[in-house]
C-alpha cells in the first residue's frame, strides 16, 4: 500500500509540475506579445514631442513635422511589408530618409535644421554599439551613410 502512496504522490507533483510549467510558458508568450512595434501615430507622436523639445519647434512647424513624420512613417511600414530582397528594402529605405530630411528642411529654419543634423548625429553615434552591421566594426556598409569600419 505504501508504494502505491508514493507513485500517487509521484504523479501528483509530477502533474503539478507541468501544469506550472506549461502556465509559466503561456505567461512568457502573452508578455511577448504585448511588446509589439509602436503604430506609426505612435512613433510620429513621440519623435515630434523630442524634435520640439531639441528644436524649439513653432505649433505651425510642429503639426508640419507631426504630418512629415507620420507619413515617412507610413512609408517605411509599406516597405517594411513588400517582398523586397534585403539591398532593396535598404535602398528603398534610404531612399525615404533622404527625401523626409529634404522636405523637413523646408519647414525649419538654417539653424534648426543644423541642429536637427546634429541631434541626428548623436542619435547615430548613440547607437553605434548596438547596431551591429550598421557603423559597427567589421560591419557592412552603414545605410546612414556613415560607412563600414
Amino acid at each position: 500500500m505504501q508504494k502505491l502512496k508514493i507513485n500517487d504522490m509521484r504523479t501528483i507533483v509530477l502533474m503539478l509540475s507541468l501544469v506550472l510549467l506549461g502556465g509559466t510558458m503561456n505567461f512568457a508568450t502573452a508578455q511577448d506579445k504585448t511588446k509589439q512595434k509602436p503604430s506609426a501615430e505612435e512613433m510620429a507622436t513621440k519623435r515630434t514631442t523630442k524634435l520640439t523639445e531639441v528644436l524649439k519647434l513653432s505649433d505651425t512647424q510642429k503639426d508640419e513635422v507631426y504630418n512629415l513624420i507620420l507619413a515617412n512613417a507610413n512609408q517605411m511600414d509599406e516597405v517594411n511589408n513588400t517582398r523586397l530582397t534585403q539591398d532593396e528594402r535598404k535602398a528603398a529605405m534610404k531612399e525615404l530618409r533622404t527625401s523626409f530630411d529634404s522636405k523637413l528642411q523646408g519647414v525649419l529654419t538654417a539653424e534648426q535644421y543644423k541642429t536637427f543634423l546634429a541631434h541626428k548625429e548623436e542619435m547615430h553615434d548613440a547607437k553605434k554599439g548596438t547596431n551591429v552591421g550598421c557603423c559597427s566594426e567589421g560591419g557592412s556598409e552603414c545605410p546612414h551613410g556613415k560607412g563600414g569600419k
